[in-house]
């Protein structure tokens, strides 16, 4: 999924919490304290999740995560370059989750 295309929508992707935290950028959600790193099962690059509670892994079950797509902007060298000269990544804010097979 392109997730640059789905700002400010309402996604649902499924995943498990990462033990590796790549390098993404962060921003501050006071609503959303929790910073948690995804990797989705469809194979795609990791996200930044943030959550209002910790999300655990369960054994041989999925996370299906639900949120609004956040863009996070930055002119430092971290995201993915647009023309412009910024470097942008594409957040998840999470409103719910479940546990899949």
């Amino acid at each position: 999924m392109q997730l640059k295309e789905k700002i400010g929508q309402n996604v649902s992707i499924v995943g498990k919490i990462s033990n590796i935290m790549w390098q993404h950028m962060v921003a501050y959600e006071p609503d959303y304290p929790e910073i948690l790193y995804f990797d989705p099962k469809n194979g795609d690059a990791q996200i930044v999740l943030y959550a209002k509670t910790q999300i655990e892994n369960k054994p041989n079950k999925y996370v299906k995560v639900f949120g609004k797509v956040k863009e996070i902007k930055s002119s430092r060298q971290k995201g993915q370059k647009i023309e412009d000269g910024d470097y942008r990544e594409y957040h998840l804010i999470v409103n719910r989750y479940e546990y899949v097979d």
